[in-house]
């Protein structure tokens, strides 16, 4: 496969894609985003095509037990009980 030149924008997006996976599966990434990349006409790619197919690609390469989705942040840290008292406290005072 002949080597693609990314933009700046393109290889940031891909940077940060290939952050979360493990060290040994980025350059297969890079080569899988490439792969589906060769599909399209020069003239039709860009910052969102490649966004959306490097994202295609990640799916492929992120493993369970490595990921938690949905854990931990800024919503993940209120718990059920919390917010059923809130609920409660405001039909309290209704």
């Amino acid at each position: 496969m002949s080597p693609i030149g990314f933009t700046d924008e393109e290889l940031d997006c891909l940077s940060g894609l290939a952050a979360i996976l493990s060290p040994s599966d980025r350059s297969a990434f890079l080569e899988a985003v490439a792969a589906k990349l060769a599909a399209f006409p020069a003239g039709a790619r860009g910052p969102g095509l490649v966004h959306r197919l490097g994202v295609e690609a990640q799916r492929g390469f992120l493993r369970t037990d490595q990921v938690a989705v949905g854990t931990g942040g800024k919503y993940g840290r209120v718990t059920e009980g919390r917010r059923e008292g809130r609920r409660q406290r405001r039909d309290s005072t209704a």
